[in-house]
C-alpha cells in the first residue's frame, strides 16, 4: 500500500454523517463541493495538497511500470484526484465528477499524446 493514495482527510469532519454535520448549517456541505479551497473543513487536508499527493504516487507508478497495464484500486477522492490530475482540470472541479462503489476508469498513457480518460463509471470492461 502506498500511504499517498489514503483518501482525502476530512479534518473535524472525520467520522461525522451528513446529517451531524449540516444540523447547524445546512448549506455547508454544499459550499464545500463548489468551492473545496474557501469552505475546507477545519484541520482538513487542502485539495490542491491532496491532488499533489495522490498525483504524485500516480506519476510515479506510471513511471515504475512504463508501458504496462496498471490497476490502481482506492476510495472514490483518490479515483477523482487521479482523473483530474490526468486531465490537467482545475482542483476545484474534483468533486463534479460521480464515482460508483466499485467502479472502473480507464485513462490511457502512452508517450504521444496526453493522457486520455477512455471510460468513468463502467461496472465491468
Amino acid at each position: 500500500m502506498n500511504d499517498r493514495l489514503q483518501e482525502l482527510h476530512y479534518g473535524e469532519w472525520e467520522g461525522k454523517t451528513p446529517d451531524e454535520l449540516k444540523a447547524d448549517d445546512p448549506n455547508i456541505i454544499s459550499r464545500y463541493f463548489y468551492d473545496p479551497h474557501n469552505h475546507r473543513p477545519p484541520g482538513a487536508e487542502y485539495i490542491v495538497d491532496f491532488i499533489q499527493r495522490v498525483g504524485n504516487a500516480y506519476d510515479e507508478a506510471l513511471a515504475k511500470h512504463h508501458e504496462k497495464h496498471l490497476l490502481i484500486v482506492g476510495h472514490a477522492g483518490v479515483i477523482r484526484a487521479i482523473i483530474t490530475r490526468a486531465l490537467s482540470a482545475p482542483p476545484e472541479t474534483v468533486f463534479r465528477m460521480h464515482v460508483d462503489t466499485a467502479h472502473i476508469s480507464r485513462i490511457r498513457v502512452d508517450d504521444e499524446r496526453p493522457p486520455t480518460l477512455m471510460f468513468h463509471g463502467r461496472n465491468r470492461l
